[in-house]
C-alpha cells in the first residue's frame, strides 16, 4: 500500500497553513476559486504526469479559456511562471478536492472515474484539501468548478464538493450559490462545444 499524493500538495498545504497561493495572501477579496478534482504525482498505468502546474498538462485548455476571458489572450501554450503571475495579477485561487490516497493499484488513468474508485476502496483512507482552515477571512466573487455534472457515479466527489460549498458559506467566503458558483466542464480536449460552453460561462461572469 502507497501514498499516492497531489503532485503540487505543497502548494495545497501552504494555502491551508499560510493562506498563500501564487505568492500572494488571499486574506481578503478574491475573484475566482477554481475547483478541480484530483492531480496525482504518479502511480499512474497510462502515462507519466508531466504538468509543471495546475491544469498544466498537454491537453488541458484552463489556460486559454479564463485569461482569454479576463485579458483577451491565451497563456495555454505559456509556463508555469506566467500562469502564476496571471493568478497574482487577477487574484484566482485553485485547489483540487483531493490532497492524497492510499492504494495498491495503478490508477488508469486521471479520470474522475478512476479517482472514485480509488477514494472509495476501504484503506485508501483519502485526505481531502481543508477549506475550513485555508478559507477562513477569505471571500470570492466567484467559484469555478471544472466538472460539470456532479451525480451518484461519484459519490466521495459529491460529497466533497457539497462540504467544500457548505464551508464556504459558513466561512461567508461566498454569499449565494446560485450567484456565485458556475459549473464548466471539464476543460481538456479540442471539443469546440466544449469551448463555447467556456465562453458563455466566463462571459456570464464578467457581466454579472
Amino acid at each position: 500500500m502507497q501514498t499516492i499524493d497531489h503532485k503540487f500538495i505543497g502548494e495545497l498545504k501552504k494555502l491551508e497553513q499560510e493562506k498563500i497561493f501564487a505568492n500572494r495572501s488571499i486574506i481578503g477579496q478574491n475573484k475566482l476559486l477554481i475547483v478541480g478534482t484530483f492531480n496525482p504525482s504518479a502511480c499512474l498505468k497510462c502515462k507519466k504526469n508531466n504538468a509543471e502546474w495546475f491544469y498544466g498538462r498537454k491537453a488541458n485548455n484552463l489556460w486559454r479559456y479564463i485569461p482569454e476571458a479576463i485579458i483577451n489572450k491565451s497563456l495555454k501554450e505559456h509556463k508555469k511562471e506566467d500562469w502564476i503571475k496571471f493568478c497574482n495579477n487577477n487574484k484566482i485561487v485553485i485547489i483540487d478536492l483531493v490532497k492524497s490516497a492510499r492504494s495498491n493499484q495503478k490508477l488508469n488513468s486521471f479520470s474522475d472515474k478512476n479517482l472514485e474508485s480509488l477514494i472509495s476502496r476501504i484503506n485508501s483512507k483519502p485526505i481531502f484539501f481543508d477549506s475550513k482552515q485555508a478559507f477562513n477571512q477569505c471571500k470570492f466573487d466567484y467559484v469555478i468548478f471544472t466538472r460539470k455534472i456532479w451525480d451518484s457515479k461519484i459519490p466521495m466527489l459529491k460529497k466533497a464538493k457539497e462540504e467544500l460549498i457548505n464551508n464556504l458559506l459558513k466561512l461567508e467566503s461566498i454569499k449565494s450559490i446560485e450567484n456565485q458558483i458556475i459549473y464548466c466542464p471539464a476543460p481538456w480536449g479540442n471539443f469546440k462545444k466544449r469551448a463555447e460552453e467556456w465562453s458563455n460561462k466566463m462571459q456570464i461572469m464578467q457581466n454579472k
